[in-house]
Order: C-alpha cells, then sequence, then structure tokens
C-alpha cells in the first residue's frame, strides 16, 4: 500500500494550520537578519517579520534550503514508512532550494542504499512564488486525503495545477525592489516620484511587470481587472497581504461586485516576497485561462 507525503517549503506561504490540518510537510527557508540566523515561521510571525523590514535599514536576505537538510527530512520519511516524497519547491530560477533537494535525495540514497527499493522521491519545480504553488500543494493533499490518488497521480495533478494557478501582486511602495537590488535606484526614484506600482506575474520563472498601474488608489481596480480578464471557469480565488489587511477586503468586495464570489481565504505574504517586495503588498491568486499565452 502506497504512503505519500507531499512536502514543500515555507515560500509556499502554507500556514503552519494548514500544513498541520492536511498533513503537508513544510521546511522553513533560512534568513539572515543583522547577521544572526532564523527560520521563516518559527522564529517570528508574519506581522513580526514586517515590523523587522519597517525598522532595519538593513535588508534580511534569505537563504537556500541545504542538500544536508533535505538528506535529513528524507530520511525521516523513510523511515516513517513512506513510499513516496513529492517535493513542490520555490521557483528553481530565484532560489538553489531546488537543485539542493536532488542533491540531497542523491545523498540520501548513496548512504541508504536498500532504500531505493522502497521509497520514491518525486520533484515538481514550481516557477513561481507563495501561493502561486501554494495553493496546488494545498489542493494535492486534500485530493490525496479524499480520493487516495497514487504519487503519480499527483505529480500529474500538480503539474497541471501550475500551469493554470496564477499569482498576481502590486507592491505598494518601490524602497524594498530598490533594497533588494530587483530595482535600480534611478527606477525606484522615478517610479516613487510618478506614483507608480508595477503589476507583477510570474511566467516560466521570471517576474514580467503586466502593467505600470498609476497611484495607490488604483491598485485595487487593477487586480481586480486582472482577475476578471483572465479567470476562467473556476472563478475561485485566495487574496494575499501584507501587514494592510484592510486593502484586502477592497479587492474582495471588487471582485464579489462583479463575481458574487467570496474569496477561498486570506494568506499572508511571506518573507520571500516581502523582502523584495516589502510588507505592503496586495495579491490575488487565480486559475488563468490565459496564463499560457504570454
Amino acid at each position: 500500500m502506497n504512503n505519500i507525503l507531499i512536502m514543500t517549503d515555507s515560500s509556499s506561504d502554507i500556514s503552519l494550520e494548514t500544513e498541520k490540518e492536511y498533513g503537508i510537510r513544510v521546511l522553513n527557508i533560512p534568513l539572515t537578519i543583522n547577521n544572526k540566523g532564523y527560520y521563516e515561521r518559527v522564529d517570528f510571525t508574519y506581522d513580526d517579520f514586517y515590523k523587522i523590514l519597517n525598522e532595519n535599514e538593513q535588508i534580511p536576505c534569505t537563504s537556500h534550503i541545504t542538500a544536508p537538510i533535505f538528506c535529513d527530512e528524507f530520511e525521516k520519511a523513510y523511515n516513517e514508512g513512506y513510499t513516496d516524497v513529492i517535493y513542490v519547491s520555490i521557483n528553481e530560477m530565484g532560489s538553489a532550494t531546488y537543485s539542493a533537494s536532488i542533491s540531497g535525495r542523491d545523498m540520501f540514497f548513496e548512504e541508504h542504499p536498500e532504500a531505493k527499493e522502497k521509497i520514491n522521491i518525486h520533484f515538481v519545480p514550481s516557477r513561481t512564488f507563495s501561493f502561486g504553488y501554494g495553493w496546488p500543494v494545498l489542493s494535492a493533499a486534500k485530493l490525496l486525503r479524499e480520493k487516495n490518488l497514487s504519487a503519480e497521480e499527483l505529480v500529474k495533478f500538480l503539474k497541471q495545477e501550475l500551469k493554470e494557478v496564477d499569482v498576481c501582486f502590486i507592491m505598494q511602495t518601490l524602497k524594498f525592489a530598490k533594497k533588494s537590488g530587483r530595482l535600480s535606484a534611478t527606477s525606484a526614484f522615478v517610479g516613487e516620484m510618478l506614483g507608480i506600482r508595477p503589476l507583477i506575474i510570474f511566467r516560466e520563472g521570471k517576474s514580467v511587470i503586466n502593467e505600470k498601474v498609476r497611484g495607490d488608489k488604483n491598485i485595487v481596480s487593477a487586480l481586480a481587472n486582472y482577475y476578471l480578464k483572465n479567470v476562467g471557469e473556476n472563478k475561485d480565488y485566495y487574496i494575499i497581504t501584507g501587514e494592510d489587511e484592510g486593502i484586502g477586503d477592497e479587492l474582495e468586495n471588487a471582485i464579489f461586485e462583479k463575481t458574487g464570489k467570496k474569496a477561498l481565504g486570506r494568506i499572508k505574504e511571506g518573507a520571500s516576497i516581502s523582502i523584495n517586495a516589502g510588507p505592503k503588498v496586495l495579491a490575488v491568486v487565480f486559475h488563468n485561462k490565459n496564463k499560457n499565452e504570454l
């Protein structure tokens, strides 16, 4: 009988509560803040991290999960009797975590050659960030519980979901993108002066500015319009917010007025996005019928 473990990392923005409820194993991303090491979701809450971003001139930085940690996690899963591990990773073009997971598997099988016939380790690179892969992981965990699918069926499902699920962000300030090096100082200065708020999507692992929104007052309508223009038959969606949760209400109301659909839930923006985008962001996550056309 198959015993399947679904694994991901904390950049998926899956909460501790969701992880526990659905039996997902979430590996926490390491961070460095003022030259000290921490782990996301372990050493501070999301709100604590927003405060750190606002109060420290030196921007924190994330590190990748190392191969030895993956080796230990695969060994743990093996000892627990799992026959399959499915690991869905943070965007492999923005982090070395995915390649480290492959190395971790090789280390594990080198140390435990007898395990090769007993446990299969599957890798699914997400090519996106945040709940753009957190939602597919959660959906796969629900399917595993409800329908007891095989590992191969779950991997196929995850790959299809990752082709369809879209996450669209707007930063309410360019200051943090400048600090992190995502924008040049000149671009950030000009953008702030003109009140430009980039509407960002991810395609094939790369961030793409889909639209340049002028002014904070247009953020909600821009995101709502992006959703309404691209949503397919499945109109379910999640909303991601940072420290300003009230703007999430505005976005949900704007979408509800047009569709009669409330968000499935609210997600707190984690460190991997907020380090680059800042603590004030707004995003919508949904199945985009046009995602593969860009």
